[in-house]
């Protein structure tokens, strides 16, 4: 197959989106960044006004977009950039989630998107399922013990039960995310995932 020389980026404004959008740039094909907010225009990309729930203005997203009908999954775990969701209290020197010393394979969204960019301009991979994990397993504590290394302050982890965790959320976050955040958590601390990759990204 050839490389595509023009890519829809859907949620271009998202977390992952975003990151794609970057890794995409100056490989090649012309990048086009599907937005729903006209006033979120990205940068150094072709940007489209459109939703996936309008049929019409998506297929005008489409237009000139080289479609293969066929898929590849990439299954990420716990993304690295959760943190930032704890930035006020790591702030005051602490963090406190239901996970108790169960090891997570966190990684950074700028390796997800590096990932995707592979799989797009590598149509071969059409069919796959990657999952994708930082090199190795890390517990809160030594997440912790990291942020206390780079700031250069002491900052503690806390495990607390998954009820305190939910209310402290509670307004802050969506209550649907709320439940995907604790279903997460207790899944991972039950499971205790054994198993990681260190892809090949170039």
């Amino acid at each position: 197959m050839n490389q595509p020389s023009t890519v829809l980026v859907t949620g271009a404004t998202g977390t992952v989106g975003s990151a794609l959008v970057a890794a995409l740039q100056g490989r090649g094909p012309t990048v086009r960044a599907m937005i729903r907010d006209p006033a979120r225009q990205i940068a150094d990309a072709e940007n489209v006004v459109a939703d996936l729930t309008d049929a019409d203005s998506t297929a005008a997203a489409l237009k000139g977009v080289d479609i293969d009908i066929g898929h590849t999954i990439l299954r990420p775990n716990l993304y690295l950039q959760a943190l930032l969701a704890f930035a006020d209290t790591i702030a005051e020197g602490w963090f406190a989630a239901p996970i108790g010393d169960a090891a997570v394979s966190a990684i950074d969204i700028r390796d997800i998107a590096a990932a995707a960019a592979a799989v797009i301009m590598e149509p071969e991979s059409t069919g796959r399922t990657y999952t994708l994990t930082g090199p190795r397993a890390v517990t809160h504590q030594q997440i912790a013990d990291a942020l206390s290394a780079a700031t250069e302050r002491p900052i503690r982890f806390q495990s607390v039960p998954a009820e305190q965790f939910a209310a402290a959320l509670a307004g802050v976050l969506p209550p649907w995310q709320v439940e995907g955040l604790v279903e997460d958590y207790a899944t991972t601390r039950a499971a205790r995932p054994r198993r990681w990759t260190t892809p090949s990204l170039t």
